[in-house]
């Protein structure tokens, strides 16, 4: 049930049926009609009627672009070199894999409700993978050099990078969402994605090797994110 239809039950719902005269019932029918059928469809309208593998590559594709725009802006590492380069393309090929995963996980058909166990499993590992991962500075190394944060604070500029960065790609992905954002599952998926794209985009860009930095600095964004959809979810469901 999308927010307009839930929004035509709950005036429904407030007008006792004995109440209602021709006139009001026409007038209300014009209402209902004009949130509905004689609604001109948006463009948000337009990409939630696109099939469900269209929607999720688009979403990874969108990703792919964020990821590509942020480091056009801050700049990509230049000590990646030789097995570094081969090291560095197959991690991040897990996590673009792991990333389309989580996406499809919050774009899957609508008639797919609740997510399923290991669905579950699939979306709390998309959350842990990037503290996973941070804890293995030997991964990260471009030159042999294990580099200091270079921040006085671990958490620091990458961390705020990486939560907007999580944050618009996981606004991009639920622009082709169908189901309410209040789908507390769906949008957890889908700011799991934009975490390991926030995690994956300050890998490319920061050369740091200290495991605090990492562990804070560059893969906190998702379970940030998470914990601020779940909260948001659950405000939304108590007004």
């Amino acid at each position: 049930m999308d927010e307009t239809e839930a929004r035509l039950r709950r005036e429904l719902s407030r007008v006792p049926e004995d109440d209602l005269a021709p006139g009001d019932l026409a007038d209300l029918f014009s209402r209902v009609a004009a949130e509905t059928v004689d609604r001109p469809p948006t463009l948000r309208d337009r990409l939630r009627e696109l099939s469900t593998p269209v929607r999720i590559a688009l979403a990874v594709g969108g990703a792919l672009i964020m990821v590509t725009v942020a480091l056009l802006i801050v700049g990509i590492r230049t000590d990646l070199t030789g097995q570094a380069m081969a090291r560095y393309a197959v991690a991040m090929a897990a996590i673009a894999g792991l990333m389309g995963a989580a996406f499809a996980a919050s774009l899957r058909g609508a008639h797919q409700r609740p997510l399923r166990w290991w669905t579950w499993v699939l979306v709390v590992t998309a959350l842990l993978v990037p503290l996973a991962l941070a804890v293995m500075p030997w991964l990260w190394e471009g030159d042999g050099v294990i580099r200091p944060s270079g921040h006085a604070h671990p958490f620091g500029m990458c961390g705020v990078m990486g939560l907007v960065t999580g944050a618009l790609t996981a606004a991009v992905a639920w622009a082709f969402q169908r189901e309410s954002w209040s789908v507390t599952s769906r949008l957890v998926a889908a700011v799991a994605g934009g975490g390991l794209t926030a995690f994956a985009m300050l890998q490319l860009h920061c050369p740091s090797g200290d495991a605090t930095h990492l562990l804070i600095g560059h893969s906190s964004a998702g379970l940030m994110l998470a914990a601020v959809a779940v909260g948001a979810t659950l405000w939304r469901r108590r007004r």
